[in-house]
């Protein structure tokens, strides 16, 4: 190999190396920061923190893991439902002075008046937090004037119609 020859592979050589160092250059420059223990520490923290419930802690040790630099992030909460309240119609629902009330018919065929405390409003629907147990007979469609005490009759559910069978060709 003469000298020519050998310049040239060690250009090339060169050239490799500058090469990889300007791949690597240019992949950590999209890093505006690196992970830190401390961003990890704070973003478990703020996990524990979500999953308890306290979501203002949660959003403000968030905000301590972003570091002040100006950045976005996409925040997904996964709120867990209440497994104690109840969904009912929105038309079951009494709006009177002492506050939400539900009609329900009690076992001797009478109507009580029940208190409830109201969770989301879902449009056709509202959350009951309170005042309602789940084996209630709440009444639809109550009147204005319904009051605790009157005997009702309560309907028989209509049965459900079967689908007609289809005739077989013959």
């Amino acid at each position: 190999m003469g000298d020519v020859e050998r310049e040239m592979d060690a250009d090339n050589s060169r050239l490799h190396i500058l090469a990889a160092s300007f791949l690597i250059l240019v992949l950590l420059s999209g890093c505006d920061r690196m992970v830190t223990s401390r961003n990890t520490r704070l973003v478990k923290e703020a996990d524990w923190k979500a999953a308890q419930g306290d979501y203002l802690w949660a959003i403000n040790l968030y905000e301590a893991a972003l570091d002040g630099t100006p950045q976005s992030a996409e925040v997904h909460f996964k709120l867990a439902g209440n497994a104690q309240s109840l969904r009912l119609p929105a038309n079951t629902v009494l709006f009177r002075a002492p506050g939400l009330q539900v009609a329900i018919v009690d076992a001797h065929r009478r109507i009580q008046l029940k208190s409830i405390v109201e969770g989301r409003d879902f449009g056709n629907t509202i959350e009951v937090l309170s005042g309602l147990d789940a084996d209630d007979a709440v009444v639809i469609n109550p009147p204005d004037s319904i009051v605790n005490g009157v005997t009702v009759r309560v309907a028989a559910p209509a049965p459900a119609q079967a689908p007609k069978s289809m005739a077989k060709a013959s």
